[in-house]
Parts: C-alpha cells; structure tokens; sequence
C-alpha cells in the first residue's frame, strides 16, 4: 500500500511528558510522522543523507546562502561557518565575479586547519568569473575533493575547519551545503 504525501504534524511539550495523555492526535503522530520524514515533507526532520543547505534542520529550512552579492554587494573575504564532525560540506560558486584589475584583492582561496587554526592557501579558481564551481570538503583527516571529484591530500593528518575565498567580488553567490558523513 502506498502511502499518500504526508504533512509533519509538531509536538507540544505538554503532550510528551510523563503522564500525558494519549490521545487520537499523539497516536496520528506516531504514525504520519515517520511517513512525513520518509517523504520529506516541509519542516520533517532532515534524515536522509543527501546534500541540503547548512543551515537546515528541518525540510524547507535555510537556504545555505552564505554570500550575495545581490544584498551584500562587493566584499574582499568570505569565510564559511565553522564545519562540524558527522558532516561533509560543499562549497558552490554561482555566478560568482571577481575584480581582476589592479585596484582588487588578489583572488585567493584558504582552508582552516583543524589542529592549529592556521590558515593555507590553495589555488582552485582561475582570475575571472565563476559560473558554477562546486568544491567538496569530507570531514576526514585533510581531503578535499575539487569540481570532478578528484580527491586533494595537503594537509597531513588534520581536519579542515573552515573556508575562505578572498578577492573583490563583483557579482553572484556562494552557497554552502551539507550531508551526513557516514564514512
């Protein structure tokens, strides 16, 4: 039997304490609610291990957008939020410009180590203009992996921390995403 699309039903704390009661809403729960998390359904838990915005918890949650220049305008640094353990980050350009002339920031691209918070360079962009390039951070001792998946060792037994692309943009955004690590 299949089950029909499926709405996320929220909990009080009132109805999951001790000695609540149980009613006809809580025994719906029970059962819509692993349906709705199977199927995604808008503010479901996110359970399945699929690239979603970083700032999401629930489905329908964030947008993962951590620059744009639409309502940033120009900047000379973007940083990403800190990574955490348990999860594998992408990093994707979109459209993303940046000032070559002589008056604008070097175009740069950093990683954070884990161990020593130190900053290293490392050259992925090529001066100009972005459309999309996408680059993906699992969350195990110093890989990377760059647009075809190709996986990047260099920084010795340590975990990257954060991401930072430096130049002077000039337009697009920068979206981060992320997925369950189950390696």
């Amino acid at each position: 039997m299949a089950f029909p699309p499926t709405d996320w039903l929220d909990w009080t704390t009132a109805e999951y304490e001790v000695g609540a009661p149980a009613t006809s809403l809580s025994f719906e729960r029970w059962f819509r609610n692993p349906v709705a998390i199977a199927q995604a359904a808008p503010d479901a838990p996110i359970v399945v291990s699929a690239w979603h915005p970083y700032n999401a918890n629930s489905v329908g949650d964030g947008d993962g957008v951590i620059y744009n220049f639409a309502t940033m305008g120009a900047v000379t640094s973007i940083t990403t939020p800190d990574f955490v353990d348990g999860w594998h980050y992408r990093l994707m350009a979109v459209d993303l410009g940046f000032d070559t002339s002589a008056g604008g920031v070097p175009l740069g691209f950093e990683l954070q180590r884990q161990d020593t918070n130190a900053w290293i360079g490392y050259p992925p962009f090529t001066p100009g203009n972005v459309s999309i390039h996408t680059m993906h951070f699992p969350r195990v001792n110093g890989q990377m992996k760059d647009l075809n998946s190709t996986r990047i060792d260099f920084l010795g037994n340590t975990k990257i921390k954060a991401a930072r692309i430096n130049g002077t943009t000039t337009r697009g955004r920068l979206i981060l995403q992320r997925a369950w690590a189950y390696e």
